[in-house]
């Protein structure tokens, strides 16, 4: 259990006081991946995965933390278990106005299994099924969208510039902010072996303006660990993103 990093307030159980309540954590996190390992071809059970969030690690995070209110709207595209919406609320994020989106409803029920706190929305958020390139809000109801790890599991730049159209669409002035990462190559390409959308820190930024986005802001570094993804009907076709790609943008 020691592998285990987990931010222990994102779990309702945790006392600082009480330090029997970090054992009863790990054993909860261990268990749940004891139950679930294998259960998703990506990497979600691992192990630095589990019970800890991503989005405070983006360079846009500090700038939108800035705008959390009560009434601001945030929406998390590709949420996962929701670790990171569950870390926003604790950063002040309206828990009434905090909106995670997956196209697998496994991983919701996932993420309240790994937390234990399923009925406990202003510690969680609220959550939504469906595909992300026809997100079901209405235009400009959303004032931060947040998306990690989401463009580069698109088939195709279409369905990534889709994807992004949909986030244009909803966000609202005046915060209107859109932040996240994704891996992406030095140069970009769709591999219709395995159907991936690779993007390079050029592209991404001329498609985000492309669609509108001002004030836009690309860094990319090259990623410690690279994500070699293939098929179950062709587990011999490969593409590899060796970058790991920030962008922030303004409507």
């Amino acid at each position: 259990m020691d592998s285990f990093q987990v931010e222990w307030e994102l779990f309702p159980g945790y006392d600082p006081e009480n330090p029997s309540t970090k054992q009863a954590i790990l054993e909860r996190v261990s268990n749940f991946q004891k139950a679930n390992l294998g259960k998703c071809i990506h990497r979600m059970f691992e192990a630095d995965n589990l019970g800890k969030s991503k989005i405070a690690m983006n360079t846009g995070y500090q700038e939108a933390k800035k705008f959390f209110a009560a009434g601001v709207s945030l929406f998390d595209g590709g949420c996962g278990f929701g670790s990171d919406l569950r870390r926003a609320i604790l950063d002040s994020a309206d828990p009434k106005a905090a909106i995670g989106m997956t196209w697998d409803p496994r991983e919701i029920e996932w993420g309240f299994e790994l937390y234990g706190d399923k009925g406990m929305p202003l510690h969680s958020g609220s959550y939504i099924v469906g595909d992300l390139r026809s997100i079901p809000l209405p235009e400009r109801s959303i004032d931060i969208a947040f998306s990690r790890s989401v463009i580069h599991t698109m088939p195709t730049k279409a369905d990534a510039s889709q994807y992004l159209k949909e986030i244009r669409r909803i966000l609202r002035p005046p915060v209107g902010i859109f932040f996240g990462s994704t891996g992406g190559c030095k140069s970009e390409h769709d591999n219709k072996e395995i159907m991936r959308y690779a993007t390079s820190q050029e592209s991404l930024k001329e498609l985000l303006e492309s669609l509108g986005f001002r004030q836009v802001e690309v860094s990319a570094s090259t990623s410690k660990q690279k994500a070699v993804f293939g098929t179950t009907s062709n587990p011999g076709s490969r593409d590899v993103f060796d970058m790991h790609i920030n962008f922030f943008a303004r409507l």
